[in-house]
């Protein structure tokens, strides 16, 4: 906090905000994050809270942030190379999981409509559980991989050439960066930064417990309510990924 207090003062713009975060390496810009919304939460600065979390984008995925228009187009490209690594970027949009843990739900995991557990890959850091999706997203998966075990598949060497496709048209454009715009989309949908924490696997149940302690909800209906605010939050993607892909099928 000293050090954010020191550079950029009581009252920063969200300008000075990602500027502070682009100087630094990726580890540092984690580092930093949270301090920076509490700081700026506190102080009042509510635009530069909002476009920092818009800003991430860029910081997090290392200068390579997209826009939701970009993002849509990576996946139309992707579908006219394999539509399954399409449905990849789509999945990760909608879910905001890290590519490797994407890849490690099964679909046999559904523990609830929509709502998928996630293996745990051997890392200490991993602490999330569930995988939220949209009903389209879930319906193209269906009908593109049927009973196939895992939420997603695509051959490897299919994903050298989408990705080569996609950026003729979009340089610099990575997979991971559909994370940082997916936390973008849910947060100027409404959704609390705690949720999308806890979404994105950023915090475990027991600090998201208490948001829900007064309702008094069991874990069942936690989730539920959590994929009700994620839904909504991504309508928008859902109806274009049924008008412009789903329809294809």
């Amino acid at each position: 906090m000293e050090k954010i207090a020191e550079e950029l003062g009581l009252a920063p713009s969200a300008d000075a905000v990602l500027e502070f975060l682009a100087g630094r390496s990726p580890h540092e810009r984690d580092h930093f994050r949270k301090a920076l919304r509490l700081w700026l939460k506190y102080s009042g600065q509510r635009e530069a809270l909002e476009l920092l979390s818009g800003g991430w984008a860029k910081t997090e995925a290392g200068g390579t942030g997209v826009s939701l228009e970009e993002a849509l187009e990576a996946i139309r490209i992707a579908w006219g190379v394999d539509p399954r690594y399409a449905l990849y970027l789509a999945l990760l949009l909608i879910t905001g999981l890290r590519p490797v843990e994407l890849r490690s739900v099964k679909r046999s995991g559904q523990i609830l409509p929509l709502v998928f557990a996630i293996e745990k890959p051997s890392t200490t850091t991993k602490r999330h559980s569930y995988a939220f999706l949209t009903p389209t997203a879930l319906g193209l998966r269906d009908k593109l991989l049927g009973r196939y075990e895992k939420l997603v598949f695509w051959r490897r060497e299919v994903e050298y050439e989408a990705l080569k496709a996609i950026r003729e048209r979009l340089p610099g454009f990575r997979p991971y960066a559909l994370r940082a715009l997916n936390a973008e989309l849910l947060l100027r949908g409404g959704v609390p930064e705690a949720i999308i924490d806890y979404i994105q696997g950023r915090a475990p149940e027991t600090v998201l417990r208490k948001h829900y302690l007064h309702k008094q909800m069991t874990r069942q209906e936690m989730l539920l309510d959590i994929l009700g605010q994620h839904n909504k939050a991504l309508r928008d993607v859902d109806e274009w990924l049924r008008g412009e892909i789903l329809s294809r099928v």
